[in-house]
């Protein structure tokens, strides 16, 4: 408690504000695909047994998806730390400007000052947009393999359907099933993007505590574990 912070108050209060939501918010989408774990698994399983070709070549577009994921996740990685750190220094800077307002105004430093947060700004506004576009990107590959895998599956079932070794009936279970399927791989790149973008949270607020070990930043505090009906009341 006696420590001095390592970072200003205003970049202190965006790193608990923005950085602090991205751990639960991964712990929430988590719950999301057990369910759709499930479904998924059970689908694959008749879609196996119907016609083991199909579904191979159905599954093809998908690993293609997690491919993408995986090799995307560092340069996400790195456009979601240089945001938060622009968007940082844009909070720390206004902090210390109402702190130091009479300063500034002796000084006459007004317009450089409005210089300098404009500067600021500018470079949280190229960061931002850059995190932005990338992330809708890969949102929309991974929310699209669905689709993706049922054009594979025309693609492949024609010549099956010619010579009757799937039916009508098959394509239309395949086409439902490819719908819980397709949404698991884009909610599984989704995650991935997720975890790394809460690891650069973890590291941002690890930051704020210099010498304490990782487990320290999820450790209660002594009045966290009483009663929620004690502590309402």
């Amino acid at each position: 408690g006696a420590r001095a912070l390592p970072e200003s108050s205003g970049q202190t209060v965006n790193r608990l504000r923005d950085d602090a939501l991205e751990i639960p918010m991964f712990g929430l989408w988590l719950n999301d695909l057990i369910g759709t774990g499930v479904q998924s698994i059970a689908s694959l399983a008749v879609m196996l047994s119907i016609n083991w070709r199909v579904t191979l070549i159905v599954l093809v577009p998908m690993l293609f998806v997690l491919a993408i994921s995986n090799f995307a996740t560092r340069r996400l990685e790195r456009y979601r730390t240089a945001f938060r750190e622009a968007s940082g220094k844009v909070s720390g800077f206004v902090a210390e400007t109402f702190g130091a307002a009479q300063a500034v105004k002796i000084a006459g430093a007004e317009e450089r000052m409005v210089e300098h947060f404009r500067t600021l700004n500018a470079k949280r506004r190229d960061t931002g947009l850059v995190d932005r576009l990338f992330n809708e990107l890969l949102e929309s590959v991974f929310m699209n393999a669905g689709a993706i895998g049922t054009g594979a599956m025309l693609l492949a079932s024609a010549s099956a359907l010619r010579t009757g070794d799937f039916t009508v009936g098959d394509f239309a279970l395949f086409a439902w099933a490819m719908g819980g399927i397709g949404e698991l791989t884009g909610f599984l790149g989704f995650l991935v993007a997720r975890y790394k973008q809460a690891g650069v949270g973890i590291r941002r607020l690890l930051n704020l505590m210099p010498g304490a070990p990782p487990q320290a930043l999820v450790a209660p505090s002594p009045g966290a574990s009483a009663n929620p009906a004690s502590r309402a009341s």
